[in-house]
């Protein structure tokens, strides 16, 4: 990931959220708090005051995070590298890539080895993927063996976190 977004030849171009929006009912809500609070009473009873700030914390952040929709931010696949918002990873950073589109999920997956966070996941809802799959295979080593999100993707999915 550069610091600087270089001037590059876009080859596709569209939208997403920032980060994932869920609607949570309040069902959701009562099932946190439940959650929630069994954990503050755990921690409480075991003297673990960090747990228990923990705790709030977290749920704070949910009730805020649920309250506000997330900016929109361009994606550009280009002929240097990738740009999702305000980072770029210039394909020499990329060490392969793959697309699970099975609706309603629909997303690029890039695996960075020399980077903190080392799968990055880029939704590509209105996007064609054989289109994309086929600009991305002239400069990326497609994993074709996988088809799926990766398991974090799928709790955080299903959890709506």
């Amino acid at each position: 990931m550069a610091s600087e977004i270089p001037n590059q030849e876009i080859l596709a171009k569209w939208q997403i959220s920032a980060y994932p929006h869920y609607e949570r009912g309040p069902l959701w809500y009562i099932l946190a708090g439940l959650v929630g609070g069994s954990l503050l009473v755990a921690a409480f009873a075991t003297y673990n005051l960090l747990l228990a700030a923990l705790v709030v914390m977290v749920g704070v952040v949910l009730v805020i995070q649920g309250g506000t929709h997330p900016p929109q931010i361009d994606v550009e696949v280009g002929t240097l590298g990738i740009r999702r918002g305000s980072h770029f990873y210039s394909y020499k950073s990329i060490d392969r890539f793959w697309i699970v589109y099975d609706p309603p999920i629909k997303s690029l997956h890039l695996i960075l080895p020399r980077s903190l966070f080392s799968i990055v996941h880029i939704p590509i809802d209105g996007e064609n993927p054989t289109e994309l799959r086929d600009i991305l295979k002239k400069s990326i080593r497609e994993d074709a063996e996988k088809d799926t999100e990766p398991v974090l993707d799928s709790i955080s999915r299903i959890l709506k976190i």
